[in-house]
């Protein structure tokens, strides 16, 4: 669906320069008319990933990742028609999705996210998997496994939900049988490329 694309250098560069400062990340849960959807933003040295996953990325429009430079402190992406604005601050972040048709999802996240409140990816079948968890009672969990040729899958976690060796292990039922990732809080930079 996304054609494949990776930050341009200067962003890399970034990062390059010294240690990276550890990511700030946040995670927010919106309604839209279609049903839920999850909100991850993580800002790194100068650097944002967006992700947006709705309960069944398979049959609804799905805008996966927004990855960008950030203007202070906030970002407006523009992708496929979807755009991902955000601003932030050391305590909250919000922002709005408005998709090609002109809807309009606003999303907040009055704090930020810890536990295993998080957005996590792995690269997989030539796309970055993305996986947003909202911890609590009981844990939140939306993402998307794509492919390289635009295809994608819901993913569900695999309990108990933990970290180990720091990674969610979660699962994705593909025609070929269930595909285990083990998917790794974001860290900047990321591809973008699904």
């Amino acid at each position: 669906m996304f054609a494949s694309r990776c930050l341009p250098a200067a962003a890399v560069a970034l990062v390059a320069c010294g240690d990276p400062a550890e990511p700030a990340r946040f995670v927010a849960a919106a309604s839209d008319d279609g049903g839920g959807v999850s909100i991850g933003l993580t800002v790194q040295d100068g650097l944002v990933a967006g992700y947006a996953c709705g309960d069944d990325p398979a049959r609804e429009p799905y805008p996966g990742w927004f990855i960008g430079e950030a203007n202070g402190d906030s970002i407006a992406i523009e992708r496929d028609g979807w755009t991902f604005a955000a601003t932030w601050s050391e305590g909250a972040a919000e922002g709005t999705l408005f998709e090609p048709s002109g809807e309009q999802l606003i999303w907040a996240a009055d704090a930020p996210a810890t536990g295993l409140s998080a957005t996590y990816a792995a690269r997989d079948a030539g796309c970055t998997t993305g996986v947003i968890v909202i911890d609590g009672p009981e844990p939140l969990v939306r993402g998307a496994w794509c492919n390289s040729e635009g295809e994608q899958r819901q993913v569900t976690p695999l309990g108990p939900m933990q970290l180990v060796d720091g990674r969610l292990t979660v699962e994705v039922e593909l025609a070929t049988g269930a595909r285990t990732l083990q998917v790794a809080p974001v860290d900047l930079p990321l591809r973008d490329d699904g």
